[in-house]
């Protein structure tokens, strides 16, 4: 018989997702916790697993297949996978910092174990998966990101940055990073703060009546990033309770606009795509 491999990736906090119904992404994994036969490999193997022993600790689990799964494809599933269940958070955020292959011959045995790339920070806030959510929602997301990356695989950088902003613990970095997540979405290297605010509001709010609203909060977010990284001015720890979970919203919002465009699309269309919105022709 040949032998089966699994890629399992411990989350680092406690998760609450749906109940009684699986949390799949397309065909390619699923967030669940951890099978008993995976787990007495893991302790077989003398692995310090003391994080999964505690109550509602999931994994992010790929798909089992005959082939060893490449570094890149962990990372691909790890990034897209838990941007998903970020994109959906009710509270909290992923994290995660390794993974590892077991091999299935007749019984489960420790193939190999790494660390990921992609930025992780533990946080002690339990996850809670947005419960108006379907299995459905989630995994057409995954497939649709992926379609996404494959037509611009900068779009990576995007991603990776809105992770990293839900993740961090740090204020400052938080804005650094939903700030940079923002700009990329869109490819301009002139009158960045203009753009920046003007297209991410065009995309994050679909009401006109509300967008000049968007719009100013954008603006201020860019100069409070402005500030914060030329150190003009001393943070501004108001201004950032005040407003951070409307910035979420909106780069929510920006990103899947982005996705939704892209799975079907040219990304070399996106900029006058963006143009015609603006215009208000599209």
């Amino acid at each position: 018989m040949p032998p089966k491999y699994v890629i399992v990736i411990p989350l680092l906090h406690e998760c609450s997702l749906l109940a009684n119904a699986p949390v799949t992404f397309g065909a390619h994994g699923s967030a669940r916790a951890l099978s008993n036969e995976h787990l007495g490999c893991l302790v077989k193997n003398r692995t310090n697993i003391s994080q999964l022993q505690k109550p509602n600790v999931k994994c992010l689990v790929m798909t089992e297949q005959d082939t060893v799964h490449s570094k890149a494809e962990i990372e691909r599933f790890s990034l897209v996978s838990s941007f998903c269940l970020n994109i959906f958070s009710h509270a909290g955020h992923i994290s995660f910092d390794r993974f590892y292959a077991i091999k299935k011959v007749k019984s489960y045995q420790l193939h190999s174990s790494g660390e990921l790339t992609i930025t992780s920070f533990p946080s002690r806030e339990k996850y809670v998966l947005d419960k108006r959510k379907t299995p459905q929602d989630i995994s057409a997301l995954y497939d649709e990101t992926i379609r996404a990356l494959v037509a611009k695989p900068k779009l990576s950088l995007s991603i990776r940055r809105f992770n990293a902003a839900m993740a961090r613990s740090g204020q400052e970095d938080k804005l650094i990073d939903m700030t940079i997540c923002l700009e990329s979405i869109f490819d301009q290297s002139s009158e960045i703060s203009f753009r920046f605010s003007l297209y991410n509001a065009i995309l994050a709010e679909p009401d006109a009546a509300r967008r000049e609203e968007t719009f100013a909060v954008l603006r201020s977010l860019y100069t409070k990033r402005s500030e914060l990284v030329h150190g003009s001015k001393e943070f501004d720890q108001n201004w950032f309770t005040q407003n951070w979970p409307r910035v979420v919203q909106i780069a929510k919002l920006a990103l899947l606009n982005k996705i939704d465009f892209l799975k079907d699309n040219n990304a070399t269309d996106w900029q006058a795509h963006l143009q015609k919105l603006a215009l208000g022709v599209r």
